[in-house]
């Protein structure tokens, strides 16, 4: 379980309701895997909060934090504690044993990279044995209504966000930067991450395969702590760094629960949409994964969506398609046997 996707569970709304802390309870009680997800210093504030922690072997927990300068934070991270105190909070969640992840998400240009370095450093005095990072993608469909927060990271960062991604990114809409500029920064955080002994994780499309595992958020491989489903395309891209290919058996075997739910039933698919209901409707969950598997020219292929580093190199003996790890993530690299794959 995520705690902590949509909105904060230790936020200043929590100290009113007292939500989180309950179910916080009654996680522990039945000893649920869950994965929080915070920027706020609550646990430090109220000790009835730290105590719960106190014993769990089952969870884990991210700190978000993008940036050391305590200046610069205070403006793009409006009413967020400071980064040093955001720090403490993963020193006394380590102290009690929680693996705890630093969330250097989103990744900034112009800001995270000036102190990525010093920020990973104080992550793993703090005890955290990973970290998991991601670049800030940019709606350009959102760039009038939300003008005066693009205008923030502007003058943060020095130069207009907008023109900035426009320039040198992929696509259009959803704005996400280029394969090359991010490769500097995530060998350097990847670097920094191996001197210290903590794990590296990259929930960008782009570089994933770098990550430690095939959880994106952090979590160690061995599902020791709050395991996570290997039904999934991460896992698929860490299975291929492995063995060299992946087949669609490789993640379909560890399914448990996707086969039982239709897509119709899924939040967050636009199922809304007429076009995709027509395509998608009487699928299940993992006939829909199974879909954009076979099917390289979507978007959300794991060709498409990695850049390249899987490319589709055939077929097995059921029709689906062999992925074939590339490293590089180059494009044109694709077996001639399988052009037909690509239509």
């Amino acid at each position: 379980m995520q705690f902590g996707g949509l909105s904060d569970p230790f936020c200043p709304i929590e100290e009113q309701e007292g939500t989180t802390y309950e179910i916080l309870k009654f996680l522990k009680e039945i000893n649920y895997p869950v994965c929080f997800s915070s920027k706020g210093d609550l646990l430090l504030r109220d000790p009835k909060y730290l105590e719960l922690f106190k014993g769990q072997k089952n969870c884990s927990y991210k700190g978000t934090i993008i940036t050391t300068d305590e200046e610069i934070a205070k403006k793009l991270e409006a009413g967020v504690p400071s980064p040093t105190r955001r720090l403490g909070v993963l020193k006394a969640l380590s102290d009690l044993g929680i693996w705890t992840i630093l969330r250097l998400r989103p990744f900034i240009i112009g800001v995270s990279e000036k102190t990525a370095v010093e920020l990973i450093n104080k992550a793993a005095d703090a005890g955290c044995k990973a970290m998991s990072t991601e670049f800030f993608c940019l709606e350009e469909r959102s760039k009038n209504i939300a003008a005066d927060k693009f205008k923030v990271i502007s003058d943060a960062i020095g130069f207009d966000i907008v023109q900035y991604y426009k320039n040198i990114s992929p696509g259009s809409g959803y704005l996400r930067l280029n394969w090359e500029i991010k490769k500097p920064y995530v060998d350097m955080m990847e670097e920094t991450c191996r001197n210290r002994g903590m794990n590296f994780h990259c929930s960008d499309a782009h570089h994933k395969e770098r990550g430690y595992s095939g959880s994106c958020c952090g979590l160690p491989a061995d599902g020791s702590v709050s395991p996570f489903s290997k039904c999934q395309f991460t896992y698929a891209l860490q299975h291929a760094k492995v063995n060299g290919k992946v087949m669609w058996n490789d993640i379909a075997k560890h399914n448990v629960w996707m086969d039982k739910m239709k897509w119709i039933d899924a939040p967050g698919y636009n199922t809304g949409s007429n076009t995709k209901r027509s395509k998608f409707e009487h699928m299940t969950m993992l006939e829909y994964l199974n879909w954009l598997w076979n099917n390289p020219n979507n978007q959300n292929s794991p060709y498409k969506y990695f850049g390249g580093i899987l490319y589709p190199e055939g077929l097995d003996e059921n029709g689906n398609i062999v992925y074939r790890f590339n490293p590089k993530g180059d494009w044109t690299k694709v077996n001639s046997k399988c052009l037909s794959c690509l239509g």
